[in-house]
């Protein structure tokens, strides 16, 4: 597979540049060179963060992007307050933000693709 790897240079000419070394786990590949085939998915995908309560911005946001097509991750701590939003078709997760394992395993779940985040928090 081959990415655009030149950089332009200030009296216009082209040099072919070497990609600088990823300091994450995926070897050779940087975040903006992961390839198409990835996304070839037409779903757009949000994560919504503070949605416990059915009378939010934040479910109201969740419940108007899955009517349009949308994969939605709603959030909040307690993921029994998201009933309403799970029967609804969102997928709900519990997230609070200020925990890093929170973040990771929602992370995971999640995966490559977010087109969309919302952080709802006050």
């Amino acid at each position: 597979m081959e990415y655009c790897t030149s950089t332009r240079l200030h009296d216009n000419s082209i040099k072919s540049a070497k990609p600088p070394q990823p300091s994450f786990s995926t070897p050779n590949i940087l975040p903006f060179q992961i390839p198409a085939a990835r996304f070839m998915s037409k779903r757009k995908v949000a994560l919504i963060t503070g949605c416990s309560d059915p009378t939010s911005l934040g479910a109201a946001l969740a419940l108007n992007l899955l009517k349009r097509g949308w994969k939605v991750y709603a959030t909040a701590i307690d993921v029994a307050s998201m009933a309403d939003l799970h029967r609804s078709g969102c997928e709900v997760l519990p997230l609070d933000v200020t925990k890093a394992t929170d973040i990771n395993a929602a992370a995971k779940i999640i995966g490559e693709r977010l087109d969309l985040l919302v952080n709802n928090l006050i």
